[in-house]
């Protein structure tokens, strides 16, 4: 039987593991399969056009949350086109979810539950008719690298690779609850096919391994050898915290920056709601190692709070928010409940009052203790937090107008409450305006002191390239003599502050550089290094 694979990422940048990990299975057993992909903002009917434009007898999908609408979509047009192709459906979408689907979508003809990798391969070989295969686990050795030459060479393309299946936790709201224990691919398979990475100099690799540590030795060895490859690749895991070691730690403090991403999830600081959950977490350990990642090392760190689970009021997640944001990660992530079919706490939703969207992503709605209008609080608070936190750009000012709350949480609660009554959040905003909001924010509860400006005025250059001066800077006019300007450019002593500038030719320093004249100041602004050096002292004699 001739297939096609069909994957639908949530944006082109992304790509589906999963089509590529049953294409390269089935051709290391002699079959052949095809794949397309495409992403959810696309034109449905073109995608159906593009998928019948190549000899098919089975079209067969990986569904997730975010795009089986669109799959569903796709393949109603694909059945009534061509009657005699069948439809094929996967995934954790399809797996969990298949009684309603065939009730529902009369043109689905099969759906594998579970792994693909042999039941595809059967389809292909003795053309079922079964309408639900549960697919077999396949042993991980087995799996080969499921990338080809051609599309590790897509530049800016984020590669997702899989070492392990399963996860050492229970949670209630997550579907690796549940498959039982871990399954690892073999270091040594692992290594040759980071290398490969590695040898294209992909952008970012991401693991999918629910919990890249849950074999401390193993993972310890597997970051020692990412550590070692030269390439640019940068690479991302996700973590327990609570259970790495000073093995683990140590081999952390080696890594330059930009070469590892680490997620961890919190969820919440609750020891009641981790308990429910099944997701107890030592927070002494937890709080001890990830300070030890943030002050000691390189690596860039994203923490994951879940709003909406069981036990958890508005006033708990305000502690779990001000817990977490205290850690100081680099980015943290304020996610919302998703009641799964298939998952432990969907059987729980009368337990706990849960109410929760129908139709994917099945996200809360309401519980027994948070309501609907304090969920949409938090939305809003998630909103800004992720425009001037995650973004980071506000490195500068975000530690001096923190002083000025009784708590993180306060701060974004209020600006929030700000910007929606500005109906600010239903829109996109260009990077100039969100300062501008900020300032005027600020302004309002007479925070706009000339130290408030100076540091959003170095907030704003960084990360506004070309930006103009904004109004609320003072602006400062001075004559610049440009021979001497040149010579401070061309001082590796005076720009030391900026490295990346310093490694660059004298002779085109100039095209890196933007020279800003505010506050009685003079800055040089590094587009590169995105850093700024205070070069007033040079031109003392010239005031």
């Amino acid at each position: 039987m001739i297939i096609t694979l069909v994957g639908i990422n949530s944006k082109y940048i992304h790509t589906n593991l999963a089509i590529r990990k049953l294409r390269a299975y089935a051709e290391k057993c002699g079959e052949q399969v095809f794949i397309k992909e495409y992403s959810g903002g696309e034109e449905i009917s073109r995608a159906a056009s593009d998928i019948l434009s190549v000899k098919t007898e089975c079209v067969a999908f990986s569904c997730y949350i975010w795009n089986i609408e669109f799959v569903l979509k796709i393949a109603d047009i694909i059945k009534k086109a061509q009657p005699e192709i069948k439809i094929v459906l996967g995934g954790p979408e399809a797996t969990y979810n298949y009684k309603e689907l065939f009730e529902n979508y009369p043109f689905i003809d099969m759906i594998i539950a579970g792994e693909g990798e042999k039941a595809i391969l059967d389809l292909i070989k003795n053309q079922t008719a079964q309408k639900l295969i549960f697919g077999e686990i396949t042993d991980m050795s087995e799996q080969p690298f499921p990338y080809t030459e051609q599309e590790l060479a897509e530049e800016q393309r984020i590669f997702y690779y899989e070492s392990a299946r399963g996860c050492p936790y229970s949670c209630t709201y997550c579907l690796s609850s549940a498959e039982k224990g871990v399954r690892y691919k073999p270091a040594k398979q692992v290594f040759e096919d980071l290398a490969k990475f590695a040898a294209a100099n992909v952008r970012l690799v991401k693991f999918v391994d629910r919990t890249f540590n849950s074999d401390l030795k193993r993972s310890c060895k597997i970051l020692t050898y990412i550590l070692n490859l030269r390439c640019d690749t940068e690479f991302h895991i996700e973590i327990g915290a609570d259970t790495i070691d000073d093995e683990f730690i140590n081999i952390l403090k080696r890594f330059p920056e930009n070469k590892l991403r680490i997620e961890t999830g919190l969820q919440s600081a609750n020891l009641k709601t981790l308990r429910e959950i099944r997701r107890v977490c030592d927070f002494d350990k937890f709080t001890r190692n990830i300070s030890k990642i943030i002050e000691e090392t390189n690596v860039t760190l994203h923490l994951d709070l879940i709003a909406g689970l069981p036990f958890e009021d508005l006033k708990s997640f305000e502690n779990s928010f001000n817990f977490a944001f205290n850690l100081k990660p680099h980015e943290l992530q304020l996610g919302f409940l998703k009641v799964l079919p298939g998952s432990f706490i969907a059987e729980q939703q009368e337990k706990h009052g849960i109410k929760s969207s129908f139709a994917p992503p099945y996200e809360i709605i309401s519980n027994s203790y948070m309501s609907f209008k304090d969920i949409s609080k938090l939305k809003n608070i998630e909103a800004v937090l992720e425009m001037y936190h995650n973004s980071g750009i506000l490195n500068e000012t975000e530690p001096l107008i923190l002083q000025n709350f009784k708590s993180p949480y306060h701060f974004y609660d209020c600006l929030a409450q700000y910007m929606k009554n500005e109906n600010l959040l239903s829109r996109p905003h260009h990077r100039i305006m969100q300062f501008e909001y900020l300032y005027n924010f600020a302004k309002k509860i007479n925070l706009d002191s000339t130290e408030f400006k100076l540091r959003l005025a170095k907030d704003y250059f960084i990360s506004c390239n070309g930006a103009p001066m904004p109004i609320w800077a003072e602006k400062f006019e001075i004559q610049i003599n440009k021979e001497k300007l040149k010579s401070i450019i061309n001082d590796d002593e005076a720009i030391g502050k900026l490295p990346e500038l310093v490694k660059i030719d004298k002779n085109s320093r100039h095209k890196y550089l933007k020279i800003e004249k505010l506050f009685k100041m003079v800055w040089l602004v590094s587009i590169i290094d995105k850093k700024i050096v205070d070069i007033t002292p040079y031109f003392s004699l010239d005031f």
